[in-house]
C-alpha cells in the first residue's frame, strides 16, 4: 500500500467539488456501496416501521388530518435517524477509509475492522448519542460540531480514554480536528440540507412515475408515505455519507495538511525498505 499513491487525489477542495466528486466515487464503488449502505439502514429500517406504526398516517382519501398525521410521524422519524445514523454508516465509512489506498477492498476486511470498533461506536454513537437526541442536544454537537465522530472512530482508531501509553483519546482528537471550524462545518451542513431535500423529491417523484408505469395506475395512499419515501431517504443518506467522509479527508487537509504527511511517511518507509535490503 503506497501512502502517497491515494486512489483519490489529496487535495483542497470547495463544498461543491467534494458533491462532484462523490458522484464519482458512488459510480466506481456503486455496488459494494449500495451493499453496505443496505446492510447498514435495513435493521433500522424496520426498527422504525415498527417503532412508529401506530403513528403511520392513514390513507389521505378518508381522513382529513392526513397532513397533520404525516408531519408527526416524519418529525418523529427524523429524531431517529439522527439517533441512527452513524451505526447505519458505519460499514460503507470503513469500506472509503480502504478505498482511499486500496482499488477494490476486501468486504471481510471491513466487517473485521467494524468489529473490532464495535464497543467504540455502541458506547459513543448509540448510547451517548442516543442520551443526547433526548434533549436535541445531538443536532448542535454531532451534526454540527463533531460531524466526523464516525470516521475517527472507525479510520484512526484511537482508544476511548486516554492512558500513558495513548495520550490521545477519541474525544481528544475529536476536539482537536473541529476545533476553530464551526463557522465552516455549519455551512456545509446547511449546504447539505439544501441539496438532500430536492434530492429526496425528485427520487421520490421518480419512484412514484416508475410504479405508475410499471402498474399502469396512480396510488398515493399510505404505503408510498411510510415504505417508499423513507427508501428514498436511505439512498439519500447513503451518498451524504460519502460527502461526510470526503469532508473528513478536506478538514484534516486544511487543518494538518494531511497531504504531506502521506508523503513523509511514504518516503520513510521506502527509506527503511532500502535500509533494510542493504543489510
Amino acid at each position: 500500500m503506497q501512502l502517497d499513491q491515494t486512489r483519490i487525489p489529496i487535495r483542497e477542495r470547495s463544498y461543491l467539488e467534494l458533491l462532484d466528486l462523490a458522484l464519482h466515487i458512488v459510480r466506481r464503488h456503486g455496488m459494494a456501496l449500495l451493499f453496505l449502505n443496505a446492510l447498514g439502514a435495513a435493521p433500522w429500517f424496520v426498527f422504525n416501521f415498527w417503532v412508529l406504526k401506530p403513528y403511520a398516517p392513514h390513507d389521505v382519501s378518508s381522513d382529513s388530518s392526513f397532513a397533520s398525521d404525516l408531519f408527526e410521524y416524519y418529525a418523529m422519524m427524523a429524531c431517529l435517524l439522527v439517533w441512527e445514523l452513524p451505526m447505519a454508516s458505519a460499514f460503507a465509512t470503513r469500506y472509503l477509509g480502504l478505498a482511499l489506498f486500496v482499488d477494490r477492498p476486501r468486504l471481510g476486511n471491513v466487517f473485521v475492522d467494524v468489529f473490532k470498533s464495535l464497543p467504540q461506536l455502541v458506547i459513543v454513537q448509540l448510547v451517548l448519542r442516543g442520551i443526547l437526541t433526548l434533549f436535541c442536544v445531538t443536532w448542535l454537537v454531532m451534526f454540527w460540531l463533531w460531524p466526523h465522530m464516525n470516521e475517527i472512530i472507525l479510520l484512526e482508531r484511537n482508544p476511548l480514554f486516554r492512558g500513558r501509553s495513548q495520550p490521545i483519546s477519541t474525544f481528544s482528537r475529536c476536539g482537536s480536528l473541529h476545533a476553530y471550524s464551526s463557522g465552516e462545518l455549519l455551512s456545509r451542513w446547511l449546504m447539505s440540507l439544501l441539496v438532500a431535500i430536492p434530492w429526496v423529491a425528485m427520487l421520490f417523484l421518480a419512484m412514484l412515475f416508475l410504479q405508475t408505469m410499471v402498474t399502469g395506475e396512480f396510488h398515493f395512499g399510505a404505503s408510498i408515505w411510510v415504505l417508499m419515501l423513507p427508501v428514498v431517504i436511505w439512498m439519500v443518506i447513503g451518498y451524504f455519507n460519502v460527502v461526510r467522509f470526503l469532508g473528513y479527508l478536506d478538514l484534516r487537509i486544511r487543518r494538518e495538511g494531511w497531504e504531506v504527511e502521506l508523503r513523509m511517511r511514504a518516503e520513510g518507509a521506502r527509506l527503511q525498505q532500502e535500509m533494510e535490503l542493504e543489510l
